[in-house]
């Protein structure tokens, strides 16, 4: 049990590191954007308007894993493909660019793992694929698990 507590302590720990990045940019919003639309800028500020944009997409991508982690398993079921070729979780289409988290054997570690991946857009062939697992990988009977499943009520 103390390998679940130092989770539970850590995914805590993170939701407070989440709370200080959202109230950074409610407390800095207007400021920022003044900054961001500026036009005439010296060549310092052309360079903090780089760094700000740059941290601004990775302090939310950050957010989002924050409260990724922190999330629920909504829905826990079987991928398949239809007759179109989309893929399906317990027979629900799943929309593409949707995150969720699949199981399989990844012969690097030697062990099976769960692992996020999203639908890709459709690839040469007209399919959708799940990122980061080989193309010519039969996706059919792959346990998945959605922590974000509204499309499926």
């Amino acid at each position: 049990m103390e390998i679940q507590t130092d989770n539970e302590k850590m995914i805590r720990d993170l939701l407070a590191v989440k709370e200080k990045n959202d109230c950074f940019f409610d407390n800095n919003e207007e400021a920022l954007l003044r900054l961001l639309e500026k036009e005439t800028v010296t060549p310092e500020e052309a360079l903090l308007q780089e760094i700000l944009l740059e941290l601004n997409d990775k302090m939310k991508r950050v957010s989002q894993l924050i409260t990724y982690m922190g999330s629920k398993i909504e829905h826990e079921g079987i991928l398949s493909r239809d007759t179109n070729g989309d893929i399906l979780l317990d027979g629900i289409k799943i929309p593409l660019m949707q995150e969720f988290e699949i199981f399989l054997y990844q012969e690097e570690l030697n062990r099976y793992v769960w692992t996020r991946t999203l639908i890709r857009p459709f690839a040469p062939d007209g399919l959708p694929r799940l990122a980061g697992v080989e193309k010519n990988r039969d996706i059919n009977g792959i346990r998945a698990r959605m922590r974000h499943a509204s499309f499926l009520s």
